[in-house]
């Protein structure tokens, strides 16, 4: 080895350690923070200084902490760096001193919500001098102490206050104290009405979801007079409004507005026609969650410029022939979404009354009970199509021939067979995500291209794969999922005998009568299955009168709950209260359709137990489940189903159905704690008498 080739392994070796002793000292510099990318994470950590971070850190998360006095003294070893954002959640903060922020010129977003003593004056006081963009103050113990908690703040664009309970909101405060001020939330608060006033034209954004707003106190025009505002997003989700006319007649005052979110409102009964058309720029509106005894007048939607409409009903919304143009004059909407809206009076003119947009390229029609999707071939700029819960058998596949797909779901429909020509190829090739679960598919040789395609592209396809993807045609792949599905070698490739020819020349006739009874034999699982879909949308069935039930209660739960199940609930309410339960996995009929099965089952028993978890609301089956569970209730009243809250999933986004039954029953938690297991068990056997 020459000395120059020595030299240089000895610096490269030398290069490596430092590189490896520097990466372990910033790793070691952050405990018992977690430090990733520019972030440091001290939440929840029993601090009361904040420890010396990485030189590239500008975010830091004290959240939890118990930092009852925040002073400059706390931040003494990171005050050389560039700091943007603090985050001083839930850390029981009670004092402030003058200077605590001092060393943080370049600080841009600050957090204290959920301190209830937050000293407010203090808080001022210390951000004087700060030039703050966004000041978070969530579940800070506000209530009708506004008036008296802010000096003025110059630069902040953004300000939450949620969760506060503020009942009366004072506009002059806020120009004056907020001139920059842009975004202001307010949800989940108290508020009965908004000022919108020209003292607040500079706010843009403003969110007033969950408060108490009622129709009477939506006022947008100042005496009277237009508005100079510039509000372009205006949230009024989950509030009181019945009559949505002030959009109507005061919408000339909302010149701005490109977004108006209405969801939540189960209290609003009509949609005008032109209620929306005075609000020039007007390109977004979200009606979701509302009333499906919604009356949508047929020029509701007359508003050229929208872009995106989303309609949302909690239960079916049966649109009439006088809705066939309800589209007409809104030509360049590009989103479309209906959830709950069904088509069957108007089944053969849904050419006609999507035909007009041609510019659409996100398109869903949820639980439509839609058969025919020719309609769909005018829409050459689709890139989503969202068909999910219909009665979609088949189509041609040329109305997808010059679509830009990338986005499709098909799931819960009539498709016996997905192939190679279902979708021109490209559609194949540049397809991002894919679902088609819960069809009923015809396991035969016809299949078997489908089958390689989905194993090659499991990373574009929804989680429920392969389980939901079952056969239910022919019996001896019945129940097995498609990717189970293994056919004998010769099963499927192609063979001509001359014993095939001779029989193909001497016994055409024979072949036809053949062929016939072929596609009724095959058509068979067809009708069984409508006449199954259509029965479980029907009212419950009483049992005859003096006819005992098989069971005390059927017990709907997803498999991943089984163990709680089987530990809890079965050996309390079997074992020691000797009640007869139904559990799928032992007592379901073998060879039975699921959905026949639970229909049937659920018909001989007493009462239904639903166990919701965050896995149930998740599972199609267990929303079929849930729904003929909703059936009974309408028919025998909510005594009939017993709800027990395993996990919490009601501030998560839910099935109609799940929400409708939690409005509707009062539910039982379960608790881990012991102690307050007896008295969930009081409460389930009570449900149970």
């Amino acid at each position: 080895m020459s000395f120059q080739t020595f030299v240089t392994f000895t610096v490269l070796i030398l290069s490596v350690n430092e590189s490896f002793f520097k990466q372990t000292a910033q790793e070691h510099v952050c405990s018992p923070c977690r430090c990733y990318n520019v972030t440091a994470d001290c939440s929840n950590r029993n601090i009361t200084k904040v420890p010396a971070l990485r030189s590239n850190i500008t975010q830091i998360i004290l959240s939890q902490n118990n930092l009852t006095t925040v002073t400059r003294k706390i931040f003494e070893r990171v005050k050389t760096l560039n700091i943007t954002t603090i985050k001083l959640d839930y850390c029981k903060v009670t004092a402030i001193s003058n200077d605590a922020f001092l060393d943080f010129q370049q600080l841009k977003h600050l957090s204290m919500s959920g301190n209830q003593k937050l000293p407010f004056m203090k808080l001022s006081h210390a951000l004087v001098n700060i030039n703050l963009s966004h000041l978070s103050l969530d579940d800070a113990g506000i209530r009708n102490k506004l008036d008296v908690v802010f000096m003025p703040f110059k630069h902040v664009s953004k300000l939450s206050l949620r969760g506060n309970m503020i009942e009366n909101f004072n506009a002059t405060l806020f120009s004056d104290g907020f001139p920059s001020l842009n975004i202001l939330d307010l949800a989940n608060n108290n508020l009965q009405t908004f000022p919108f006033t020209a003292n607040l034209s500079q706010i843009e954004i403003l969110n007033l979801t969950e408060n108490k707003i009622e129709s009477t106190n939506l006022h947008f025009c100042a005496d009277g007079s237009v508005l100079s505002n510039g509000l372009r997003v205006l949230d009024l989700s989950w509030n009181f409004l019945s009559n949505i006319s002030a959009f109507k007649s005061e919408g000339h005052c909302l010149l701005s507005l490109q977004s108006l979110i209405l969801s939540n409102n189960y209290h609003i009964f009509k949609i005008p026609d032109n209620v929306f058309s005075r609000l020039p720029r007007i390109n977004k509106i979200l009606l979701k969650y509302v009333s499906s005894k919604i009356d949508i007048d047929p020029l509701a939607f007359n508003v050229s410029t929208l872009l995106e409409l989303r309609l949302t009903t909690s239960e079916q919304l049966n649109l009439q022939p006088k809705h066939v143009n309800m589209f007409k004059l809104c030509p360049n909407l590009h989103t479309l979404h209906l959830t709950n809206v069904i088509f069957p009076k108007i089944h053969d003119n849904l050419t006609e009354m999507f035909s007009s947009l041609v510019k659409m390229e996100d398109f869903k029609i949820k639980r439509g009970i839609v058969r025919d999707i020719s309609f769909l071939s005018t829409m050459e700029h689709l890139t989503k199509l969202d068909m999910l819960g219909n009665y979609i058998q088949g189509w041609k596949p040329e109305i997808f021939s010059d679509k830009p797909l990338t986005e499709i779901i098909l799931s819960a429909n009539q498709i016996a067979v997905f192939n190679q020509s279902s979708f021109p190829q490209h559609i194949w090739d540049n397809l991002k995500y894919f679902s088609a679960s819960s069809n009923p598919f015809v396991c035969t040789c016809n299949l078997l291209w489908f089958k390689d395609w989905l194993d090659d592209n499991r990373n574009k396809l929804s989680t429920n794969y392969p389980e939901l993807y079952q056969c239910l045609y022919p019996d001896e792949w019945k129940t097995k999922t498609i990717a189970q599905f293994e056919p004998e070698k010769y099963e499927c490739q192609p063979a001509v005998s001359a014993l095939v020819v001779i029989g193909i020349g001497l016994g055409c006739l024979a072949g036809v009568f053949l062929l016939i009874a072929f596609i009724v034999y095959k058509g068979r699982y067809h009708i069984k299955h409508r006449m199954l879909l259509v029965r479980s949308l029907q009212p419950y069935d009483r049992l005859p009168d003096g006819e005992e039930f098989v069971y005390d209660a059927f017990v709907a739960h997803h498999v991943e709950n089984r163990v709680w199940v089987i530990n809890h609930l079965l050996p309390f309410l079997e074992k020691q209260r000797k009640l007869r339960l139904c559990i799928h996995e032992r007592d379901f009929l073998p060879g039975n359709f699921i959905a026949d099965n639970i229909v049937n089952n659920m018909k001989v028993s007493r009462k239904v137990i639903l166990v919701f978890s965050e896995d149930f609301a998740d599972s199609e089956w267990c929303l079929f489940e849930a729904t003929t569970a909703y059936n009974r209730i309408i028919a025998e009243g909510a005594s009939s189903v017993v709800i027990i809250m395993l996990e919490d999933i009601r501030h998560r986004p839910v099935d109609n159905t799940i929400r409708n039954l939690l409005l509707a029953i009062t539910y039982i938690e379960w608790g881990n704690d012991r102690n307050r297991q007896p008295e969930f068990f009081r409460k389930l056997l009570d449900a149970l008498q």
